[in-house]
C-alpha cells in the first residue's frame, strides 16, 4: 500500500508523459512516486526535489516554491544540487544499483525518474524478520559491495546508507536507491535543513557541516546496516558515542551464530574515528573474507590517506605516500606491533594496487558505458518518437473508425426509420383496404341476402318442385333434388291391398355418395293410399301432422307428370 504525504502530487496527476499511481516514500528532502510512463505503459519511480523545511506546495496543489524570500537562495541551491546528482547519476548501469533515466524540470521544482522494481525494503523486511541467518546476509551484503565500489569507482557517494535505501526485488536481489549527495550539499549550506542525518546509520563526521566525509562514510552506513540485519537492532547514535561508547560489538549483540570475520569487519567499519575505517570497499571485502588482519584502533596510518579526494583522483597515490608513512611510523614501535604493520602495509599496498588497476578498467568501462548509453539514449529517442508517431496514427485512425460508425450508426438509424414509417403506412393502407374490403363484402353479403329473400319470395316452397317418379308394379319410385340442400332424394314406395303403403327414403349428394335421408313420409313411413280419377292421393303423418296429399297424373304413354302439393310433386312415371 502507497505511503500518505498531504502535500504529494494527487494519483492520477500527468505531467512529462507521466501518470503518478501514489506516493512510495517521503522525507525531509523530498517525495518518491510510483509513476507510469504513459508511452510505453512502464512502471517507474519518480523522486521530486520538495525540501520541506523551506519549501511547500502552492494552493493549487501542483506548483513548488519556497516558503518565505529568504529561502530563495536555499530552495536554488539544493535545485542545482540536486541537478549535479542526476547528471552524475543518469545513464550509470549497474545491476544493484537503481537505475536513473531521466532528470527534468517542472511545477517550479525538479525531477528524477528512476527504474522501479515490485519488492520491499530491507528496513519492512527487517520489521517483519528482525534479524536474517548468514546465508541471506551474504546474498544482499556482496551485490551492495559490487554496486558501492562501482560508484565510488566513478566518483560518487551515496552519504545515507540505511535500511531504507536498500530496496530487495522480488528475486532476492538488492538495489541502492536514494542516493544523498544533494541532500547533503544542502544541509552543509542550509541553516534551515534539520532533517539530514539518520541516526544510527550516520557517521559522525555526517552531524558536522565541514566534517571529512569520504568513502569510509558509506562503508560507516553499510556496517551499520549489517549491524541492524544481526542485531535487531541499529547502533547507537554516532554523537553518544563518546567516552563511555553504548556501542556493543557485533559479536555480542548478534542473537545468531554468523562468521567471526564478518563480525569484525562490522565492527571495524562501525568505528568513531573515520581514520580507524576501512578506506575502501575492497578492503572491507578482504576483511569480510578474512583475507587480511584488521587493525586496532589507533593504528590507522598504514591504511588511510592523509586526504581523500572523493572523486576518485590522485587515490591511488596519496593511499601509497600514507601507507609508507605508517610503515616510517610503526617501525619505530615495538617489534611486535611492527611487524603487523608491515604486514598490513603490504596487504594495503597490494589491495591499493588491486583497486588502482580496477579503477582504472572502471573508467574504461565508463567511457564504454558513456559511448554506449549515448546511442542507447538515442535509440530510446527515435523509439519514442516512433511509438509517438504510432501513437498519433493509432490515434487518427481510431478516430476514422468511430467517426464511420457513427455515420453508419445514422444512416442504419435514418433507414430504420424510413423502414419503420414505410411499414407504418403499408399498415394503415392495409387496415384501410381490410376495412373497405369488409364493408364491400358486407354490403354484397347484404345485396345477396336481399336477393335471396325477393328469389324465396317468389320460388313455390321445396316439396312443391319436380322430381321423377317411376311406378313398377305397385312400387313407385321418386327421384327429387332439392336445390336448397343440393342433395338428391331417393324414395321408394310399396302399395299395399287395402290402400296401406310402405317407404324407404333414400338420399345422395350430387356426386353419387350417400348421406342421411330426411324423413319426409312420416317416422313410420306407412300410410294410406288411393288412385281415382287421374290422381294418387296417400295418407300419412308429414312432418309431424296428418294430412292427405293428392298428385294430379297428367301426361301421354309411360311417363306422367304429378302436380299437387307434398314430397311427390313433381313429374314420375307409371309403368
Amino acid at each position: 500500500m502507497f505511503k500518505e504525504r498531504s502535500n504529494a502530487l494527487p494519483s492520477g496527476f500527468q505531467f512529462e508523459g507521466y501518470r503518478i499511481d501514489g506516493v512510495l516514500g517521503a522525507g525531509g528532502f523530498g517525495i518518491t512516486y510510483k509513476a507510469i510512463e504513459i508511452a510505453v505503459g512502464r512502471a517507474v519511480a519518480i523522486k521530486e526535489y520538495l525540501p520541506g523545511d523551506i519549501a511547500a506546495r502552492h494552493t493549487d496543489g501542483v506548483e513548488v516554491q519556497p516558503i518565505a524570500t529568504d529561502d530563495i537562495d536555499e530552495f536554488d541551491f539544493g535545485l542545482e544540487s540536486f541537478r549535479k546528482e542526476a547528471e552524475m547519476l543518469v545513464g550509470f548501469r549497474h545491476p544493484n544499483i537503481v537505475t536513473m533515466f531521466r532528470y527534468f524540470e517542472a511545477n517550479g521544482t525538479a525531477y528524477l525518474v528512476m527504474d522501479y522494481e515490485a519488492g520491499q525494503s530491507l528496513y519492512d523486511l527487517l520489521e517483519t524478520r528482525k534479524t536474517l541467518p548468514e546465508d541471506e546476509l551474504r546474498k544482499i551484503l556482496f551485490p551492495l559491495l559490487d554496486g558501492l565500489e562501482a560508484v565510488h569507482a566513478a566518483g560518487i557517494m551515496h552519504r545515507d546508507l540505511k535500511p531504507d535505501n536498500i530496496y530487495i526485488c522480488e528475486d532476492g536481489s538488492p538495489v541502492l536507491l536514494d542516493f544523498g549527495a544533494a541532500r547533503e550539499a544542502l544541509g552543509d549550506h542550509s541553516r534551515s535543513i534539520t532533517t539530514i542525518v539518520t541516526h544510527g546509520y550516520a557517521p559522525i563526521e555526517q552531524y558536522a557541516s565541514r566534517g571529512n566525509q569520504g568513502f569510509w562514510t558509506d562503508i560507516y552506513g553499510l556496517g551499520a546496516s549489517l549491524y541492524r540485519m544481526i542485531a535487531g537492532t541499529r547502533p547507537p547514535e554516532a554523537p553518544s558515542r563518546g567516552r563511555e561508547d553504548p556501542y556493543i560489538p557485533a559479536a555480542r549483540a548478534a542473537n545468531r551464530t554468523y562468521d567471526p570475520n564478518l563480525l569484525a569487519a562490522i565492527d571495524w567499519a562501525l568505528r568513531m574515528d573515520e581514520g580507524d575505517r576501512p578506506q575502501s570497499i575492497p578492503i572491507f571485502r578482504k576483511a569480510i573474507e578474512g583475507a587480511i588482519q584488521i587493525p586496532q584502533a589507533g593504528q590507522r596510518a598504514a591504511q588511510r590517506p592523509t586526504a581523500i579526494q572523493v572523486a576518485g583522483v590522485g587515490i591511488a597515490a596519496s593511499v601509497a605516500i600514507a601507507a609508507a608513512a605508517g610503515a616510517a611510523w610503526y617501525a619505530t614501535q615495538d617489534s611486535g606491533r611492527n611487524s603487523a604493520a608491515v604486514e598490513l602495509a603490504g596487504a594495503q599496498e597490494k589491495a591499493q594496487a588491486e583497486e588502482q588497476e580496477r579503477r582504472a578498467a572502471a573508467a574504461r568501462k565508463a567511457a564504454d558505458d558513456a559511448a554506449r548509453r549515448a546511442a542507447e539514449r538515442g535509440r530510446l529517442d527515435d523509439e519514442r518518437a516512433r511509438i509517438e508517431k504510432d501513437r498519433l496514427e493509432l490515434e487518427a485512425e481510431r478516430k476514422r473508425i468511430e467517426e464511420e460508425k457513427r455515420l453508419a450508426e445514422e444512416e442504419a438509424e435514418r433507414k430504420a426509420e424510413v423502414e419503420a414509417e414505410r411499414r407504418a403506412r403499408e399498415a394503415a393502407e392495409r387496415k384501410k383496404l381490410e376495412k373497405s374490403m369488409a364493408e364491400q363484402k358486407k354490403r354484397e353479403e347484404e345485396a345477396r341476402k336481399k336477393r335471396e329473400g325477393t328469389q324465396l319470395a317468389r320460388k313455390p316452397p321445396p316439396e312443391k318442385t319436380g322430381g321423377i317418379a317411376t311406378l313398377v308394379g305397385k312400387t313407385a319410385y321418386l327421384s327429387r333434388l332439392d336445390p336448397a340442400t343440393k342433395r338428391t332424394r331417393r324414395i321408394s314406395i310399396s302399395f299395399r291391398p287395402g290402400g296401406g303403403l310402405d317407404a324407404r327414403c333414400v338420399a345422395e349428394d350430387l356426386q353419387g355418395q350417400q348421406i342421411a335421408c330426411e324423413r319426409t313420409i312420416g317416422k313410420t313411413g306407412s300410410g294410406l293410399w288411393s288412385y281415382a280419377d287421374g290422381q294418387l292421393c296417400f295418407s300419412a303423418p308429414v312432418i309431424g301432422q296428418d294430412r292427405r296429399v293428392c298428385y294430379r297424373i297428367s301426361g301421354a304413354g309411360p311417363r306422367y307428370r304429378a302436380s299437387g302439393g307434398g314430397p311427390l310433386s313433381g313429374g314420375f312415371m307409371l309403368r
